[in-house]
């Protein structure tokens, strides 16, 4: 039998899913009396801003709040009669205000410094300035242009990763990874849990333009093969199959612990703030071949396939938050089986069946549900499968093709694309096409066509560009010198 599996999410500048509404308490008065609902409004028109007014603007930090307790700001607009908020984060969680309701502050709700840089930010963008396209960085290979909050920005390449060629990118919420074809690895933006892997780290930590990781101590004298990053959490694997990671492990959010929080009781595994040696007990001996690593929850984690066909799956201990180990592939439908695929709650099976699990496990206890299905059939009949995710396969071929039905009697169904085209790669609302071209992606099972015209017009930016990689809410393209 099929699980019930969540549909893929095509708004391209949203918020995780699983980001809780935040409670107001403790919260100024003007925040409690506010409508706090699950909608946001948006900034009118598509901006590429820089990095450095992105991240400090959002993280615009109001008055009166420690540490401890903080709450920051993503601000809509500027205007003499205040500041215009559409989202909060506070040390609870995320709240996202309505446009009917847009919450407005005094300027002088902020912290001094941001008071200033608020001030600074409304002259130089106007709430009526028209869109544009991104800028380029001059004498650099490649551009990269960030989503983040809504706000998308392109990267300052002019430092860390100035002439370098990047490989490989990965993104998390609000953190970013580069992989150079030098061993380089470069992160920016949000570094609360240290997913930036460059030492200090908290909640006012952050870095708008690209740090390098610490690979002087773990990673020294080692070759990195693939990176991946989560909420919180960043990875490295590296080609002698040994697996590192920084941040926090995205295992806690089964505990329903967001970035802007610590572990309830400072329990079991802790945050690193630089690349660590994953789980060396459970994998002695053993040589990782693909990595899973998503947000907790019932079908997220880690997932590590090794090279002698033995599948592990991590959570931690509701009680004592250790870490835990399961191994995946003698369990239900996996035993037996020769797994060559991993994502998610999902193993793709050498013998064509897509095997998948939810639930939740502890030092006593396990409470996964298992399921599977046959990707030999339909439009996937003798093709091979690059990549599957939430109920969709990608093809070596450029095809792609999406679970259909009710959870009793799926089947698989061919989405539509464009005439003549062929995709390379997808990342949540994009579409990285054969031809070096970015477009949607296409709509799987029972999605409505988006409302939202950021995506639209985030995509129309990158017309006429050369498009290297795509990542959730990021762009890699050829670079060009401006006319």
């Amino acid at each position: 039998m099929m699980l019930s599996r969540p549909l893929l999410f095509v708004a391209l500048a949203s918020s995780l899913a699983y980001a809780a509404q935040a409670t107001v308490d403790g919260l100024p008065a003007e925040i409690k009396s506010a409508s706090a609902n699950s909608a946001r409004s948006k900034p009118a028109s598509f901006s590429v801003l820089h990095a450095a007014d992105v991240h400090k603007f959002t993280f615009a930090r109001l008055a009166g709040k420690p540490k401890t307790d903080w709450a920051y700001a993503a601000i809509a607009s500027v205007g003499d009669d205040g500041v215009t908020l559409h989202e909060l984060e506070t040390s609870q969680g995320i709240i996202f205000i309505t446009a009917p309701s847009a919450l407005k502050l005094p300027l002088n709700s902020f912290i001094p410094d941001n008071q200033e840089f608020i001030k600074n930010w409304a002259l130089a963008h106007p709430a009526d300035k028209n869109s544009e396209a991104p800028s380029f960085a001059e004498n650099d290979p490649a551009s990269i242009v960030c989503v983040t909050k809504g706000y998308p920005y392109r990267v300052d390449t002019s430092g860390v990763l100035k002439g370098k060629t990047i490989t490989a990118i990965a993104s998390g919420a609000d953190h970013f990874l580069a992989l150079c074809s030098d061993g380089t690895l470069a992160a920016w933006g949000q570094n609360t849990y240290g997913q930036l892997g460059n030492g200090p780290h908290g909640a006012d930590a952050f870095s708008a333009e690209p740090v390098l990781v610490d690979t002087a101590d773990a990673l020294k004298g080692k070759t990195i093969a693939s990176i991946g990053a989560s909420l919180g959490a960043s990875y490295a694997l590296c080609s002698d199959g040994t697996l590192y990671t920084w941040g926090l492990l995205p295992m806690a959010l089964n505990l329903g612990v967001f970035p802007s929080q610590s572990l309830p009781d400072g329990k079991g595994i802790q945050p690193q703030n630089i690349p660590t040696l994953f789980d060396p007990t459970t994998l002695k001996g053993k040589s990782i071949t693909a990595v899973s690593f998503t947000p907790g929850g019932i079908a997220g984690g880690l997932l590590a396939l090794c090279s002698d066909g033995t599948l592990f799956r991590w959570d931690m201990e509701q009680d004592t938050h250790n870490l835990i180990a399961m191994r995946m592939d003698n369990q239900s439908d996996l035993k037996g089986k020769k797994v060559i695929l991993v994502d998610g709650g999902e193993a793709l099976c050498a013998d064509g069946t897509l095997a998948q699990w939810q639930g939740y496990m502890s030092s006593t206890e396990k409470k996964l549900h298992y399921g599977s299905v046959s990707v030999q059939q339909g439009p996937l009949l003798g093709k091979t499968i690059m990549r599957f995710s939430l109920d969709f396969a990608l093809c070596s071929d450029g095809t792609l093709a999406y679970l259909a039905g009710n959870k009793f009697k799926p089947h698989w169904v061919a989405a539509t694309l464009p005439k003549g085209k062929k995709i390379a790669d997808i990342a949540r609302g994009l579409c990285l096409y054969t031809d070096k071209t970015l477009g949607p992606a296409p709509l799987l099972r029972d999605q409505r066509e988006p409302t939202d015209g950021d995506q639209s017009q985030f995509i129309a930016a990158f017309q006429g560009k050369t498009i290297l990689a795509i990542a959730t809410h990021m762009v890699l393209f050829k670079n060009t010198a401006p006319p």
